[in-house]
């Protein structure tokens, strides 16, 4: 079974970097999702071994419709 972790980054142009190399050099399968593009959210972590998510330039506090999809 392959072994997955979500990678959740907050613009377009955003990568996991030092911590996605390290995690692929270990393995793990990057499922990397930018829910401020539109893209959907897992509906449960049962495909995943863990999640990394990134900050970014919003506020939890923003009214922006994804960022209350991704709390």
């Amino acid at each position: 079974m392959s072994r997955q972790i979500l990678i959740i980054v907050h613009s377009e142009a955003s990568t996991p970097g030092r911590i996605g190399m390290m995690l692929a050099q270990r393995g793990y399968r990057l499922d990397i999702r930018r829910p401020c593009l539109g893209e959907d959210l897992p509906e449960t972590m049962a495909d995943h071994d863990g999640a990394v998510i990134f900050g970014g330039p919003m506020s939890a506090n923003d009214a922006d419709p994804w960022i209350r999809r991704e709390i």
